[in-house]
């Protein structure tokens, strides 16, 4: 289930918890809020904390939250994360002006010669990918209390990506 709730912009927390409290920990196995729907101090918090067979968020990727994405995951114990759209072509992917009128492609790769070409969100992606096994990889072998200094620090409003990584791999020396 994707419980988006679009309206342009989010209605409050509580009426998203009143609407579906009655039934979404007892019958949903796959879950993937909107990003936006997914925090510590949010009402909405109870609804995903349910462990399922998928438990994800997703983002729009024009939004290009990159790699705090991934750590959002292991934070809330979710086993997934995505982007709203792999590849959606919209007139030609190489001219801009041909883009949708919002003024930015759904596209993580684009056509190219040989086949797909990546972007800079669809490396961003992989390079979370990489981080959450590495975060799986310190909580397997103990090292919680730096696993927790990591997880804080990945909250800030400014993060250093390569740092936390570093610091991570240096327990592993």
């Amino acid at each position: 289930m994707n419980p988006l709730f679009w309206r342009p912009g989010f209605p409050p927390q509580e009426l998203i918890h009143d609407h579906l409290k009655d039934f979404y920990n007892e019958l949903v196995d796959i879950s993937v809020p909107i990003t936006d729907l997914v925090g510590d101090n949010l009402t909405t918090r109870e609804l995903w904390s349910k462990p399922r067979m998928v438990q994800a968020h997703y983002l729009h990727p024009a939004r290009r939250a990159g790699r705090g994405m991934s750590w959002k995951s292991f934070r809330h114990g979710f086993n997934g994360w995505g982007y709203y759209c792999y590849y959606s072509p919209q007139g030609n992917a190489w001219d801009i002006k041909t883009w949708t009128g919002l003024g930015y492609s759904y596209q993580m790769v684009f056509p190219g010669p040989k086949g797909p070409i990546i972007t800079p969100i669809y490396e961003t992606m992989r390079e979370g990918w990489e981080d959450y096994r590495l975060l799986y990889a310190l909580r397997s072998a103990g090292h919680q209390q730096l696993l927790e200094e990591l997880l804080t620090a990945s909250r800030q409003s400014q993060v250093d990506w390569q740092d936390l990584r570093n610091r991570a791999l240096e327990a592993f020396k």
